[in-house]
């Protein structure tokens, strides 16, 4: 019943996102115990343009999570919308982080 996005590693597949620059250690601390035990750190490469590709990490779904998730699609627009205000409410970690 949680209103979140998973990335799953597939060969040859892409997603649109939001890069981050510059990333301090302590942000670092911060988000990954925010993603706990469901999600890992992981490289990428991602492609800014067809011209210009930049490495980057980001969170993937453990495996073992994998069953968690429904196969909606995620929609961020749609998350502003209706699910964010929801996740704050229900979501009583940000006290801990």
């Amino acid at each position: 019943g949680e209103l979140y996005p998973a990335l799953i590693q597939e060969k040859n597949s892409s997603v649109y996102g939001i890069v981050y620059y510059d990333i301090t250690d302590i942000a670092w601390e911060r988000l990954e115990r925010f993603e706990g035990k469901l999600y890992q750190k992981q490289g990428v490469e991602i492609y800014i343009d067809t011209s210009k590709s930049l490495s980057a990490v980001t969170f993937v779904i453990n495996d073992d999570y994998v069953y968690f998730l429904t196969n909606n699609i995620w929609n961020f627009n749609e998350f502003l919308k209706t699910g964010k205000k929801q996740f704050q409410i229900r979501y009583k970690g940000f006290r801990i982080l």
